[in-house]
């Protein structure tokens, strides 16, 4: 997931866990499971701030917000974790 400028804060399914679950499921179904039969799942979302934009908005981001988190932008092509 990117961050549009001025864009502060961000919550989006994780990539990487949509790609496991959907490759799960494939394998379930090559294998003869019926897609109607299988247990529906919700995906993993996280949690995305971009501080430089906070910062020139002036917002103050809550450190308990910024430790879950899953990426802080601090500047361009810098992620801090």
């Amino acid at each position: 997931m990117f961050s549009f400028p001025g864009v502060v804060a961000a919550v989006s399914p994780s990539q990487p866990e949509l790609g496991k679950t959907c490759g799960r499921m494939t394998g379930m179904i090559l294998h003869g499971e019926k897609p109607a039969r299988m247990p529906i799942e919700h995906p993993v979302f996280e949690l995305i701030i971009n501080l430089k934009s906070a910062n020139r908005l002036g917002v103050v981001i809550p450190k308990q917000s910024l430790e879950h988190a899953v990426r802080s932008f601090a500047e361009r092509h810098r992620l801090y974790l």
